[in-house]
Formats: C-alpha cells, sequence, structure tokens
C-alpha cells in the first residue's frame, strides 16, 4: 500500500512539473526578424485543475483562450446539407517540460485541408510563440518573440 501511495505521488508530482511557466503580461510582440507583431497586449494565467494545467490568455480584443493541456484528443464533425459535405477536426493541447503546445487539424471529406500547431515557450521575461501552419500544399512557420 505505501509503494502505491508513493507511486501516485510521483506521478502526479511528474505531471504537474511537466508543463513550463508561461505566466506574465506581455505588451509588445515582434517576428523574429524584428518586424512588429499584429498581436495586440496580452496576458497568460496558470493553473491547476484536477491535475491537468489549465493556460487563460487574455487579450485587449476580449479574444480570449482557455487551454487545457490534458493531452487528450478533441473530435468535432459538421456535415453541411446542402453540399453534402464533412468538415472534421480533431485537436489537443500538451505540454512538454518547456513547452505549451496546441495542435489543430482539419479535414474535408477526409481530404487533410489543414493543420496548425502553435508552441509556446519562455526564458526570461521572453515569450517565444512558433505556429507552424499547413494549408493543404506547403507549410510555413512564424515565429514571434513577446516582452
Amino acid at each position: 500500500m505505501r509503494s502505491i501511495l508513493i507511486f501516485g505521488m510521483l506521478t502526479v508530482s511528474t505531471s504537474l512539473l511537466a508543463c513550463p511557466d508561461l505566466a506574465g503580461t506581455y505588451q509588445k510582440c515582434q517576428l523574429k526578424d524584428s518586424t512588429p507583431s499584429d498581436r495586440s497586449s496580452f496576458s497568460i494565467s496558470q493553473a491547476i485543475e484536477r491535475k491537468y494545467w489549465n493556460f487563460s490568455f487574455k487579450n485587449t480584443a476580449d479574444d480570449d483562450l482557455l487551454y487545457r493541456a490534458d493531452g487528450k484528443y478533441k473530435y468535432e464533425q459538421v456535415r453541411d446539407p446542402e453540399t453534402d459535405m464533412t468538415l472534421s477536426t480533431s485537436s489537443v493541447v500538451y505540454c512538454s517540460k518547456t513547452q505549451l503546445i496546441t495542435k489543430l487539424e482539419m479535414k474535408l471529406d477526409g481530404m487533410l485541408v489543414g493543420r496548425k500547431t502553435t508552441s509556446y515557450s519562455k526564458a526570461g521575461n521572453q515569450l517565444t510563440i512558433e505556429t507552424k501552419v499547413f494549408d493543404g500544399d506547403e507549410e510555413e512557420i512564424h515565429w514571434e518573440i513577446c516582452e
């Protein structure tokens, strides 16, 4: 019984430590080539709820986002009755020790039409946002550095 308790405590401790500390307020963002970003100032807060990290992104445009880093895929499917086409999405949010990672994939009638992967990491007071976007033909990568 004692070994089960110790194992449980280690498992919970490890999962809690697996996400980076991204909390802070970021006033300006720029692209990697020093060009100013379109991103407005925003803040990130994070808290543990039911053993998973929740990350809340709040900005001045009231476009708040909440990510739950539980590593579980979420699936949605919508069929358009007029065109008889089906749009399917899958998304997942998880952490490595140094990054919060969000992934979204979209398929139209089973064919991949888009994928977006965003990773957030922080060193000192700088938040780095790397976004990879695949539009069905080619992939583009964008970096933003926020302070």
